[in-house]
C-alpha cells in the first residue's frame, strides 16, 4: 500500500485533495520543468529571494490544499537597482472566496506593504502577469481558519525590455509606430512593444492604418516566409502568451483583440532593405459582457479617435 501525505511525514502532513486532477498531473509536468530551469523552488511559508535566474515558488503544500491560518510574505529583488521583475501566476489558482475577504494574495510594487498595491486576488482566476517598476515586489499570501484551496504557483525572473526602440503602453489609448515613421524605420530593430491594461477582464483593441515591412514571398506560410523584417504579435506576454501571427510585406494585421490584458509584438529588421514600417491605434476596454447577439458590452470604452463617442 502507497501512503500519501502533503508535510514533512504523518505528524506534519495537512489534508491533501481527495483525488488527483488533471490539472494537478498537469502542474507535476510543469514543476519537473520549471526545477531543471530554476534556481529556487520552495513551499515555505514566506522568505527573501535575491533573483539571480528564473524561479518561481509555490503555497505551502500546492497543489494540494494550503494550510488554514496562514501569513506568508516573499520579497523578491532583482540584483541590479535598474532592473525591472516579470511575474506570472501559474493558470492552476484557487483561494476561497470571491470578495477576498477572508483567504487572498496581494502583489506589491516594492519591497514593503507602504509600496503601491498592483492587486488583491482571490477566486480561480489567476492574475494576469506583472512587471514591477523597480527591482523589488512583495507577494503576501493570507488565509483564514477554514475552506483552503490549492494556492498558487508563482514564476519570476528579471525583465528585458530590449533595445531604446522597446516600449511599454499603459494609457487607455493611443498610437504606435514604428521608428521615424512615417520615413523609413532604421535597420538592425530588435524592439519589444507591449500593451499592459489596468485589469485581467480588460480587452485591448489594435487597429493597424498602415503597414509596409520588406516582403519576401517564397513561401506562402507567414511564419516561413517573413525572415528578414517583421512584426510579430502574442495575445499575452512574447513567446508566452497565444501566438497571433507573424506578419511582413503589405500583409497588414488589420484589427487584433486580446484579451488576456496584455498584448505584445516584437519588431525585428535586418541589415538591409527597409520600408515605412506601421502606424496603429490602440483601445483599452473594461469589457464585462456579450448580449444575446454576440456584441461586446463594455462598463467603459476609451477611444483612440477624437470626436468618437
Amino acid at each position: 500500500m502507497i501512503k500519501i501525505v502533503s508535510g514533512q511525514g504523518e505528524n506534519k502532513s495537512h489534508k491533501i485533495v481527495s483525488k488527483i486532477s488533471k490539472q494537478n498531473v498537469a502542474f507535476f509536468n510543469f514543476l519537473t520543468e520549471q526545477l531543471s530551469a530554476s534556481s529556487y523552488a520552495a513551499d515555505t511559508c514566506g522568505d527573501n529571494i535575491t533573483l539571480n535566474s528564473a524561479a518561481f515558488f509555490v503555497t505551502p503544500g500546492f497543489p494540494m490544499v494550503y494550510l488554514p491560518s496562514q501569513q506568508c510574505v516573499w520579497v523578491i529583488t532583482a540584483p541590479e537597482p535598474d532592473q525591472k521583475i516579470l511575474l506570472n501566476f501559474n493558470s492552476i489558482f484557487h483561494l476561497e472566496g470571491k470578495d477576498c475577504k477572508h483567504d487572498y494574495v496581494e502583489v506589491y510594487n516594492g519591497g514593503d506593504e507602504l509600496s503601491p498595491l498592483l492587486g488583491r486576488y482571490c477566486g480561480s482566476v489567476a492574475p494576469r502577469p506583472f512587471i514591477t517598476s523597480g527591482n523589488q515586489v512583495l507577494i503576501k499570501f493570507i488565509s483564514d481558519d477554514e475552506n483552503e484551496g490549492a494556492g498558487f504557483a508563482v514564476h519570476f525572473k528579471v525583465f528585458k525590455p530590449g533595445p531604446d526602440c522597446s516600449r511599454n503602453f499603459t494609457d487607455p489609448q493611443g498610437v504606435i509606430t514604428t521608428p521615424d515613421f512615417p520615413k523609413n524605420y532604421p535597420n538592425n530593430l530588435d524592439c519589444t512593444l507591449m500593451i499592459l491594461a489596468p485589469q485581467q477582464k480588460s480587452e485591448i483593441e489594435l487597429e493597424f492604418s498602415s503597414f509596409s515591412m520588406e516582403p519576401h514571398s517564397f513561401h506562402t506560410d507567414p511564419d516561413k516566409s517573413c525572415k528578414y523584417d517583421w512584426l510579430e504579435i502574442w495575445d499575452g506576454l512574447p513567446a508566452v502568451g497565444s501566438h497571433i501571427g507573424k506578419y511582413c510585406g503589405s500583409s497588414s494585421p488589420g484589427r487584433v483583440i486580446s484579451q488576456s490584458g496584455i498584448l505584445s509584438m516584437i519588431v525585428i529588421t535586418d541589415n538591409q532593405l527597409t520600408k515605412e514600417g506601421f502606424s496603429a491605434n490602440y483601445t483599452i476596454h473594461d469589457r464585462i459582457s456579450m448580449n444575446e447577439k454576440g456584441t461586446r458590452v463594455y462598463s467603459s470604452v476609451w477611444c483612440s479617435h477624437p470626436g468618437a463617442p
